[in-house]
């Protein structure tokens, strides 16, 4: 995931897709996230999730030597445009 370069100094551990879990997510980011604003159609609106873990040198915002489980939501216009990564963060329960 590109969006996931910008988490410096930190390792993915796994990226999964639960259908059930992204459909709620998804749900949950068009009715109270961003997608409420620009009425997403959630046919182009997908949800992962993920762990990763901090080293020593990340960015100042996350706990060294720490493991974080987050959920990532994407959004396109259309079936054949590219994705893009609307909302990301802490999401409470791993999805393994």
């Amino acid at each position: 995931m590109e969006k996931f370069k910008d988490f410096r100094g930190c390792d993915l551990l796994w990226l999964e897709y639960d259908e059930v879990t992204s459909n709620r997510l998804v749900e949950d980011y068009i009715e109270y996230g961003g997608g409420a604003e620009s009425n997403v159609d959630p046919g182009n609106a997908i949800a992962f999730q993920s762990e990763f873990r901090v080293g020593n040198n990340a960015e100042a915002s996350l706990n060294p030597n720490t493991e974080y489980t987050y959920s990532w939501t994407l959004i396109r216009d259309g079936k054949s445009s590219p994705w893009e990564v609307v909302s990301y963060g802490y999401w409470g329960v791993p999805a393994r």
